[in-house]
């Protein structure tokens, strides 16, 4: 509702994204908030861009990349700390890709 108040698709962003030949990343992705007390914003999908069409990628570069991302604000002990809990929602060493039109599973009721 928000970015159709702006006068944007979310629906075609994502069938654009998809086109370009990003995927959804399958795994609970919130992006921590600096500062004091600062929460996550957990209404965020993860999107990846695989090699050659793979329908899965490592999860040990996803929060290797995530890491690497969040340490310039975090700090480096808060990135690892952050980049560890993504990896233990991720509950696997492989997370799959969706098309870029989905979201993540975990965000689907029923």
């Amino acid at each position: 509702e928000a970015e159709a108040r702006t006068g944007t698709d979310p629906a075609a962003r994502r069938r654009a994204l998809h086109a370009l030949g990003l995927r959804t990343v399958d795994v609970p992705y919130w992006q921590p908030v600096g500062g004091k007390g600062g929460g996550p914003l957990t209404d965020l999908d993860l999107l990846f861009h695989p090699l050659e069409g793979a329908g899965t990628v490592p999860t040990a570069l996803v929060t290797a990349t995530m890491e690497a991302y969040w340490s310039a604000w975090l700090g480096k002990d808060r990135a690892h700390h952050e980049a560890q809990a993504l990896a233990e929602r991720a509950g696997a060493d492989r997370v799959a890709l969706l098309p870029a039109t989905q979201t993540p599973r975990y965000w689907r009721v029923g």
